[in-house]
Protein backbone atom coordinates (compact mmCIF):
# COMPACT_ATOMS: atom_id res chain seq x y z
CA UNK A 1 0.00 0.00 0.00
CA UNK A 2 3.04 2.16 1.35
CA UNK A 3 4.10 2.01 -2.69
CA UNK A 4 1.23 3.27 -4.40
CA UNK A 5 0.12 6.08 -1.77
CA UNK A 6 3.99 7.37 -2.32
CA UNK A 7 2.92 6.74 -6.04
CA UNK A 8 -0.01 8.36 -6.47
CA UNK A 9 0.56 12.20 -7.32
CA UNK A 10 4.33 11.82 -8.29
CA UNK A 11 3.50 12.68 -12.20
CA UNK A 12 2.91 16.52 -12.37
CA UNK A 13 1.30 17.86 -15.65
CA UNK A 14 3.92 19.64 -17.18
CA UNK A 15 2.47 22.84 -19.30
CA UNK A 16 5.37 23.38 -22.21
CA UNK A 17 8.86 21.70 -22.87
CA UNK A 18 12.20 23.45 -22.22
CA UNK A 19 15.59 23.08 -23.98
CA UNK A 20 18.13 21.65 -21.15
CA UNK A 21 20.17 24.79 -21.69
CA UNK A 22 17.23 27.11 -20.71
CA UNK A 23 16.12 25.26 -17.15
CA UNK A 24 19.52 25.40 -16.04
CA UNK A 25 20.00 28.85 -17.21
CA UNK A 26 16.84 29.51 -15.23
CA UNK A 27 17.72 27.52 -12.34
CA UNK A 28 21.19 30.20 -11.75
CA UNK A 29 19.10 33.24 -12.69
CA UNK A 30 16.39 32.55 -9.90
CA UNK A 31 19.57 33.28 -7.69
CA UNK A 32 21.72 30.43 -6.91
CA UNK A 33 25.23 29.41 -8.11
CA UNK A 34 25.60 26.77 -10.72
CA UNK A 35 23.97 23.88 -9.21
CA UNK A 36 25.89 21.13 -10.53
CA UNK A 37 22.78 18.69 -9.63
CA UNK A 38 20.57 20.67 -11.77
CA UNK A 39 23.14 21.03 -14.58
CA UNK A 40 23.47 17.60 -15.08
CA UNK A 41 20.04 16.22 -14.77
CA UNK A 42 19.20 18.78 -17.21
CA UNK A 43 20.94 17.33 -19.89
CA UNK A 44 20.49 13.13 -19.36
CA UNK A 45 17.86 12.26 -21.67
CA UNK A 46 18.00 8.48 -20.82
CA UNK A 47 16.75 6.33 -18.97
CA UNK A 48 13.25 8.23 -19.64
CA UNK A 49 12.39 7.89 -15.98
CA UNK A 50 15.44 9.90 -14.78
CA UNK A 51 14.00 12.63 -17.19
CA UNK A 52 10.73 13.10 -15.79
CA UNK A 53 12.35 13.16 -12.50
CA UNK A 54 13.95 15.91 -13.35
CA UNK A 55 11.33 17.67 -15.25
CA UNK A 56 8.58 16.65 -12.25
CA UNK A 57 10.92 18.68 -9.94
CA UNK A 58 11.17 21.41 -12.56
CA UNK A 59 7.21 22.02 -12.98
CA UNK A 60 7.27 21.81 -9.06
CA UNK A 61 6.87 24.87 -6.26
CA UNK A 62 10.29 23.60 -4.96
CA UNK A 63 11.99 24.68 -7.89
CA UNK A 64 10.26 28.53 -8.36
CA UNK A 65 11.52 28.96 -4.86
CA UNK A 66 14.93 27.48 -4.99
CA UNK A 67 14.83 24.49 -3.17
CA UNK A 68 17.07 22.10 -5.55
CA UNK A 69 17.48 18.73 -5.49
CA UNK A 70 20.19 18.64 -2.98
CA UNK A 71 18.31 19.78 -0.20
CA UNK A 72 16.32 16.90 0.03
CA UNK A 73 18.05 13.87 -1.10
CA UNK A 74 21.20 15.37 0.00
CA UNK A 75 25.07 14.63 -1.82
CA UNK A 76 27.28 17.44 -3.04
CA UNK A 77 25.60 20.09 -5.50
CA UNK A 78 29.08 21.60 -6.39
CA UNK A 79 30.97 18.31 -7.38
CA UNK A 80 30.86 17.78 -10.93
CA UNK A 81 32.28 13.97 -10.45
CA UNK A 82 29.40 11.65 -10.28
CA UNK A 83 30.54 9.66 -7.23
CA UNK A 84 31.16 12.17 -5.06
CA UNK A 85 27.90 14.45 -6.09
CA UNK A 86 26.24 11.47 -5.23
CA UNK A 87 27.53 10.42 -1.85
CA UNK A 88 25.04 10.22 0.80
CA UNK A 89 22.23 9.92 -1.60
CA UNK A 90 19.70 7.18 -1.45
CA UNK A 91 16.57 5.66 -2.58
CA UNK A 92 13.80 6.81 -0.72
CA UNK A 93 12.49 2.92 -0.08
CA UNK A 94 15.93 2.60 2.16
CA UNK A 95 14.78 3.27 5.53
CA UNK A 96 18.15 5.51 5.93
CA UNK A 97 16.86 7.61 3.67
CA UNK A 98 15.79 11.08 4.46
CA UNK A 99 13.31 10.76 1.52
CA UNK A 100 11.78 7.37 3.01
CA UNK A 101 8.06 7.81 4.42
CA UNK A 102 9.26 7.42 8.03
CA UNK A 103 11.77 10.45 8.03
CA UNK A 104 9.69 12.85 5.39
CA UNK A 105 8.06 14.86 8.20
CA UNK A 106 11.37 15.48 9.66
CA UNK A 107 13.18 16.52 5.68
CA UNK A 108 9.63 18.25 4.97
CA UNK A 109 9.33 20.11 8.67
CA UNK A 110 12.95 21.87 8.08
CA UNK A 111 11.25 24.10 5.33
CA UNK A 112 7.26 23.67 6.33
CA UNK A 113 7.90 24.00 10.20
CA UNK A 114 4.45 24.56 10.87
CA UNK A 115 2.43 22.51 8.35
CA UNK A 116 4.84 19.20 9.95
CA UNK A 117 3.99 20.48 13.45
CA UNK A 118 0.36 19.94 12.40
CA UNK A 119 1.02 16.76 11.04
CA UNK A 120 2.92 14.87 13.69
CA UNK A 121 -0.10 15.94 16.23
CA UNK A 122 -2.25 13.92 13.90
CA UNK A 123 -3.59 10.07 14.84
CA UNK A 124 -2.31 9.73 10.95
CA UNK A 125 1.35 10.25 12.13
CA UNK A 126 0.62 8.12 15.32
CA UNK A 127 -0.43 5.39 12.72
CA UNK A 128 2.79 6.02 10.66
CA UNK A 129 4.78 5.82 13.70
CA UNK A 130 3.00 2.64 14.61
CA UNK A 131 3.13 0.48 11.81
CA UNK A 132 4.99 2.17 8.84
CA UNK A 133 1.35 1.75 7.15
CA UNK A 134 -0.06 5.04 7.46
CA UNK A 135 0.42 8.13 5.46
CA UNK A 136 2.58 11.04 5.24
CA UNK A 137 3.60 13.37 3.22
CA UNK A 138 4.53 12.04 0.15
CA UNK A 139 0.96 10.28 0.27
CA UNK A 140 -0.56 13.33 -0.84
CA UNK A 141 1.74 15.84 -1.73
CA UNK A 142 4.47 13.71 -4.55
CA UNK A 143 7.55 13.13 -4.00
CA UNK A 144 8.61 16.50 -5.85
CA UNK A 145 4.88 18.59 -4.30
CA UNK A 146 4.70 19.19 -7.82
CA UNK A 147 0.95 17.60 -7.92
CA UNK A 148 -0.04 18.98 -4.74
CA UNK A 149 -3.91 17.66 -4.28
CA UNK A 150 -5.98 21.33 -3.85
CA UNK A 151 -9.52 20.78 -5.51
CA UNK A 152 -11.66 18.93 -2.88
CA UNK A 153 -12.64 15.72 -4.71
CA UNK A 154 -8.86 15.02 -5.26
CA UNK A 155 -8.87 15.35 -1.39
CA UNK A 156 -11.83 13.27 -0.98
CA UNK A 157 -10.10 10.31 -3.32
CA UNK A 158 -6.83 10.24 -1.28
CA UNK A 159 -9.21 9.81 2.01
CA UNK A 160 -11.46 7.66 0.22
CA UNK A 161 -8.61 5.13 -0.67
CA UNK A 162 -7.36 4.52 2.60
CA UNK A 163 -10.82 5.05 4.22
CA UNK A 164 -13.99 3.39 2.91
CA UNK A 165 -11.60 0.09 1.17
CA UNK A 166 -13.00 -3.31 2.07
CA UNK A 167 -10.59 -4.55 4.62
CA UNK A 168 -8.19 -0.98 4.32
CA UNK A 169 -5.82 0.02 6.35
CA UNK A 170 -8.04 2.46 8.03
CA UNK A 171 -11.55 2.70 9.25
CA UNK A 172 -14.53 2.22 6.64
CA UNK A 173 -16.16 5.76 8.15
CA UNK A 174 -17.98 7.83 4.73
CA UNK A 175 -18.16 10.81 7.66
CA UNK A 176 -14.11 11.70 7.42
CA UNK A 177 -14.40 10.85 3.91
CA UNK A 178 -17.64 13.67 3.58
CA UNK A 179 -16.22 16.63 5.99
CA UNK A 180 -12.70 16.32 4.57
CA UNK A 181 -14.15 17.11 1.48
CA UNK A 182 -16.31 19.94 3.41
CA UNK A 183 -13.09 21.24 4.46
CA UNK A 184 -11.39 21.42 1.35
CA UNK A 185 -14.38 22.93 -0.15
CA UNK A 186 -14.43 25.92 2.17
CA UNK A 187 -10.68 26.35 1.65
CA UNK A 188 -11.07 26.00 -2.54
CA UNK A 189 -13.54 28.48 -2.29
CA UNK A 190 -11.31 31.41 -0.36
CA UNK A 191 -8.56 30.47 -2.32
CA UNK A 192 -10.74 31.40 -5.65
CA UNK A 193 -11.98 34.56 -3.53
CA UNK A 194 -8.73 36.02 -3.31
CA UNK A 195 -7.60 35.53 -6.86
CA UNK A 196 -10.84 37.40 -7.26
CA UNK A 197 -9.82 40.14 -4.77
CA UNK A 198 -6.57 40.52 -6.23
CA UNK A 199 -8.26 40.79 -9.80
CA UNK A 200 -10.15 44.16 -8.43
CA UNK A 201 -7.43 45.36 -6.88
CA UNK A 202 -5.35 45.24 -10.00
CA UNK A 203 -8.34 47.41 -11.29
CA UNK A 204 -8.86 49.65 -8.60
CA UNK A 205 -4.89 50.82 -8.11
CA UNK A 206 -4.95 51.68 -12.16
CA UNK A 207 -7.76 53.64 -11.23
CA UNK A 208 -5.79 55.14 -8.23
CA UNK A 209 -8.28 54.56 -5.95
CA UNK A 210 -7.46 54.12 -2.39
CA UNK A 211 -7.29 50.56 -1.01
CA UNK A 212 -5.35 50.69 1.72
CA UNK A 213 -8.52 49.60 4.22
CA UNK A 214 -8.62 46.21 1.31
CA UNK A 215 -5.04 45.50 1.30
CA UNK A 216 -5.02 45.18 5.02
CA UNK A 217 -8.51 43.10 5.17
CA UNK A 218 -6.96 40.98 2.56
CA UNK A 219 -3.71 40.81 5.08
CA UNK A 220 -6.00 39.80 7.39
CA UNK A 221 -7.70 37.21 5.62
CA UNK A 222 -4.59 35.08 4.40
CA UNK A 223 -3.56 34.74 7.89
CA UNK A 224 -6.48 33.16 8.50
CA UNK A 225 -6.54 31.01 5.72
CA UNK A 226 -3.17 30.08 6.29
CA UNK A 227 -4.30 28.81 9.50
CA UNK A 228 -6.56 26.85 8.35
CA UNK A 229 -4.78 24.67 5.78
CA UNK A 230 -2.08 24.55 9.03
CA UNK A 231 -4.63 23.18 10.89
CA UNK A 232 -5.88 20.63 7.79
CA UNK A 233 -2.72 18.78 8.27
CA UNK A 234 -3.91 17.59 12.06
CA UNK A 235 -6.86 16.14 10.15
CA UNK A 236 -9.22 17.96 12.91
CA UNK A 237 -11.55 18.90 10.71
CA UNK A 238 -13.83 21.02 11.83
CA UNK A 239 -11.59 23.65 13.57
CA UNK A 240 -10.07 24.21 9.73
CA UNK A 241 -13.00 24.19 8.65
CA UNK A 242 -14.66 27.01 10.43
CA UNK A 243 -11.47 28.88 10.42
CA UNK A 244 -12.04 28.73 5.92
CA UNK A 245 -15.52 29.50 6.53
CA UNK A 246 -14.67 32.60 8.24
CA UNK A 247 -12.15 34.10 6.21
CA UNK A 248 -15.09 33.05 2.81
CA UNK A 249 -16.60 35.52 4.59
CA UNK A 250 -13.93 38.35 5.15
CA UNK A 251 -13.00 37.77 1.22
CA UNK A 252 -16.95 38.38 0.41
CA UNK A 253 -16.67 41.84 2.67
CA UNK A 254 -13.49 42.74 0.68
CA UNK A 255 -14.74 41.70 -2.62
CA UNK A 256 -18.01 43.74 -2.30
CA UNK A 257 -16.46 46.97 -1.15
CA UNK A 258 -14.26 46.94 -3.59
CA UNK A 259 -16.70 46.49 -6.40
CA UNK A 260 -18.62 48.88 -4.71
CA UNK A 261 -15.65 51.57 -5.37
CA UNK A 262 -15.03 50.72 -8.95
CA UNK A 263 -18.66 50.67 -9.73
CA UNK A 264 -18.94 54.12 -8.48
CA UNK A 265 -15.90 55.77 -10.34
Amino acid sequence: MRKILTGMFLLGSLGCVWSADSIASRAEQAGRRRNECVWCHSRLSTPAEMSTRFLDWRASRHASTGVTCDKCHGGDPTARDQTRAHAGVLAPSRKESRLHEMNAPETCGSCHRAVVSSFVESKHYQQLKASEGGPSCISCHGHMASSVARAPDEGRSLCTFCHNVLNGPLPQRPDIVKNAKTTLDAIARTDYMVVWINELLEQARKKKLNVKAEVEDLRLLKVTIAEAKTGWHAFTLETPAMKATKAFDQALKIKDSLSKKLDNE
